[in-house]
């Protein structure tokens, strides 16, 4: 029985014998030195909360642009995950790639969240090889076809997205990335 009674304290850890029912600290001074932390780690909570807040209220169009970059370059990675290199074919699947732009950001920023200029590229192609584009532009044939490809290579255009249309696409591609990710859970688990 008296086993029962005896329990670590909330702050020091050292086991008590319970005087109270609901006691959970040894002495007054571990009970207060208790609840003052709660108290700063509430503090803190709601801190990190109000930074959080200040933090999205002063970003720039080019600071929702780059979490769109994120998000969009996610999603490409997980729907070419299975897919080989789109320049030199060699295989994705649990190496690090990159989301290869056809036509790059810098030269046609409304091009960016195009989903046929953007595919699975290794690190090598993408990087060492300036995006490896001759065998880019054959393969990218055969993945999307010529029509499209053209299509890709003559769109001009100045289209500038407002921060919530950023926001809009930058959600979309979240959900499409968790959905892909569902759907590769599901299908290793069968």
């Amino acid at each position: 029985m008296a086993k029962l009674n005896k329990r670590k304290c909330i702050h020091c850890k050292t086991v008590f014998q319970k005087q109270q029912p609901l006691q959970s600290a040894c002495s007054y001074k571990c009970a207060i030195a208790h609840a003052k932390e709660l108290e700063e780690k509430k503090k803190q909570r709601e801190w990190m909360k109000r930074k959080k807040q200040l933090r999205f209220e002063t970003m720039t169009h080019k600071d929702y642009l780059k979490l769109l970059q994120i998000a969009f370059n996610t999603f490409i990675r997980h729907r070419d995950e299975r897919k080989g290199c789109v320049s030199c074919g060699t295989s994705l699947l649990g190496k690090k790639f990159d989301a290869g732009h056809y036509r790059s950001v810098g030269s046609s920023p409304h091009l960016r969240v195009d989903e046929n200029n953007c595919h699975g590229q290794c690190v090598h192609c993408n990087r060492d090889q300036h995006g490896n584009l001759i065998e880019y532009r054959k393969r990218l044939i055969k993945r999307i076809g010529i029509q499209e490809v053209e299509r890709i290579e003559n769109y001009q255009s100045d289209l500038k997205l407002s921060i919530p249309e950023i926001q809009e696409l930058t959600k979309h591609y979240r959900k499409e990335s968790k959905l892909l990710i569902d759907k590769r859970k599901l299908i290793e688990n069968e």
